[in-house]
């Protein structure tokens, strides 16, 4: 009778071992459950951070593509300007040898008549 319920101890001490074992494991599951819902909203919050610089990539490009296109005009206008004040500097200058070649004529009196 001693050996039964020495073996029936034993078993309830194992049993009791198994119920501890089985609630650590318990326990050890839904930390392992929460990690895995939070690596998911992390791995979530990556992929919009991703989708948003890739977003903000191709608005950079689309700006440096339009600021670079602008900048071809203003030295496209830039160019045209030049060129027209050259035009200008090319005209003054004929003026002015003309105006020198040209004889000078003397100058005209203007007779008021007063009645």
């Amino acid at each position: 009778m001693r050996e039964v319920s020495r073996a029936s101890s034993e078993q309830v001490q194992a049993t009791q071992a198994l119920v501890q074992g089985t609630a650590k494991v318990s326990e050890q599951g839904r930390a392992i459950a929460t990690s895995a819902a939070e690596q998911a909203q992390a791995a979530q919050a990556l992929a919009q951070g991703g989708a948003e610089m890739r977003r903000m990539s191709r608005q950079t490009m689309q700006a440096t593509s339009e600021q670079a296109r602008a900048l071809r005009d203003v030295v496209r206008s830039n160019g045209q300007l030049a060129e027209a004040a050259q035009k200008v500097s090319r005209a003054v200058q004929e003026q002015a040898v003309a105006a020198a070649d040209r004889p000078r004529a003397p100058p005209r009196c203007v007779s008021s008549s007063r009645a």
